[in-house]
């Protein structure tokens, strides 16, 4: 179905928002929340989803009565990082922000965005610090965030960019091509080293929690961590020109959890 939008005509956002979404209802509102309650109210949120069948497009249609900055459309998709690239074809904003359905923005997460890209124009993407939240929201740990001085041989070690606490001019977006629809899980990893490739001095950090990262078991992180380990191997030996030994070992562990016996 084509995006349904209420938007006054006169709207001129200056932030996009774009939200992949499948069967996240649990969730949802709560992370629809967190954007369209940021004090930085020149926004829209573009949700695209996948074809949910647990209420959540009732949901949507609630939210979106209430408040004209949301949009959103259903219809099949290949998965999070095409539902990604689609909504972003139609963000009108000059920066865009890309947060999970079962995720959260922390509060004043957007204007801290908005202040550091316009203060250094020089800037095409900044990301902060972000915390792990259980499901029931109850704060788990701190992701092991490290600064873009740390350097491409850094995601060696692991991503080191939490997903959700990135933000990036929409030129830069465009400059990098979206992203690669053929993986299946690591495709935000793939985005923060390419950026870093084509921008070493050009990403800014953000010394404050951005995003709360959820953790269940239905995340990509958790349900296809086999997957992960494979994809993250064969992005490091591309763009760095090996892997360390410890990527392999996590593919190793997970075969055998897979396959105890």
């Amino acid at each position: 179905t084509p995006f349904e939008s209420r938007h006054p005509a006169r709207l001129n956002a200056s932030v996009s928002i774009v939200m992949p979404l499948l069967n996240q209802r649990l969730f949802l509102s709560a992370a629809i929340d967190s954007v369209l309650g940021q004090s930085h109210d020149n926004l829209e949120l573009i949700v695209a989803d996948g074809g949910s069948t647990d209420g959540s497009l009732d949901m949507l249609h609630e939210h979106a009565r209430r408040d004209p900055r949301l949009q959103w459309s259903s219809s099949p998709d290949r998965g999070p990082a095409e539902a990604v690239n689609k909504a972003t074809q139609l963000a009108r904003g000059e920066i865009l922000g890309w947060l999970n359905a079962d995720d959260l923005y922390a509060g004043g997460a957007v204007g801290a965005a908005i202040d550091a890209l316009t203060r250094n124009k020089s800037l095409q993407m900044v990301y902060g610090q972000a915390e792990f939240i259980d499901e029931n929201g109850a704060t788990a740990g701190r992701y092991p965030t490290k600064p873009p001085e740390a350097g491409l041989p850094a995601f060696g070690d692991g991503c080191f960019i939490c997903q959700p606490t990135v933000f990036l001019r929409k030129d830069a977006w465009v400059a990098l091509g979206g992203l690669d629809t053929k993986l299946e899980t690591a495709f935000d990893f793939d985005l923060w080293i390419r950026a870093l490739k084509q921008w070493p001095a050009g990403i800014g950090f953000i010394d404050r929690v951005l995003a709360r990262s959820r953790q269940h078991t239905k995340t990509i992180t958790s349900a296809k961590r086999r997957q992960v380990a494979l994809e993250a191997l064969s992005l490091l030996r591309r763009h760095l020109g090996l892997a360390p030994p410890h990527w392999l070992q996590t593919h190793w562990e997970e075969i055998c959890r897979a396959h105890p016996d």
